[in-house]
């Protein structure tokens, strides 16, 4: 069979005489198990997935028959109920998830900008947030309501507020506490934001670090985030004592 250029799987185990199935000039193979005389008894073929196995190797996986217009009739039943719940047709259907993704995207980036605004209001109605230690500008803060991306963020846009200062803000982000250290450059020579992280994500429970000017870490402990924070302010207070 392999003589006669059939292809062979060397994971398969093979008799001594294996049957060799032709289709037509396309294709020839060793026997693996199959079920039909003729390509014909298949009927309606309909491939509903394919995937790698190993390298230079595919299974596609398909239904025939009976069972691949039972898949057929199941998707479009599918595909009726979202037309339905869209209130579209079908030759717009596409448009109309295009409308609704730009929505939602428009939507979602105001969101971000009210939550962002929120957070810096809170910093606008505390004045005394931010303390002095060892002449420097320091803003530890525990903060609610962003995700990670607009933590960091908003971590920075309060660091270029502070012009030269240290700002290390916490938050507890679904279940798990995030930490976030920026260090202004003009201060790093003296204390880093990886030194900071390092030292209070254990506090929490976790590990992390970063940059000279800017570091983070993850934490289980929810609720030693407050104490996190306080021993963000001892640390910086500890370390600026030493390099003054």
């Amino acid at each position: 069979g392999i003589k006669a250029g059939a292809m062979a799987i060397f994971e398969e185990k093979y008799a001594e005489k294996v049957r060799m199935v032709t289709i037509g000039n396309f294709s020839k193979e060793l026997c693996g198990g199959i079920h039909v005389y003729k390509t014909g008894e298949i009927g309606l073929f309909k491939i509903i997935s394919e995937t790698s196995i190993a390298a230079g190797m595919r299974r596609i996986e398909a239904v025939t028959g009976e069972f691949a217009l039972q898949y057929i009739q199941e998707t479009e039943g599918v595909l009726d109920e979202i037309l339905i719940s869209l209130n579209a047709s079908r030759s717009d259907i596409i448009q109309h998830l295009e409308k609704m993704k730009d929505s939602l995207k428009s939507a979602e980036k105001e969101i971000k900008i009210l939550r962002q605004k929120l957070a810096a209001l809170r910093f606008k109605k505390k004045p005394d947030n931010v303390i002095n230690l060892q002449g420097i500008k320091v803003l530890a803060e525990k903060i609610e309501g962003l995700n990670i991306n607009e933590l960091r963020e908003l971590a920075d846009n309060q660091k270029q507020k502070l012009g030269s200062g240290i700002v290390v803000l916490g938050s507890v982000i679904n279940n798990k506490v995030i930490l976030i250290a920026t260090v202004t450059k003009d201060l790093t020579d003296r204390i880093s934001a990886d030194e900071i992280i390092k030292k209070i994500a254990p506090v929490v429970g976790g590990g992390g670090g970063g940059r000279l000017d800017f570091a983070q870490a993850g934490g289980s402990k929810t609720d030693k985030l407050d104490e996190a924070l306080k021993e963000s302010k001892a640390f910086v207070k500890k370390i600026l004592s030493s390099s003054a």
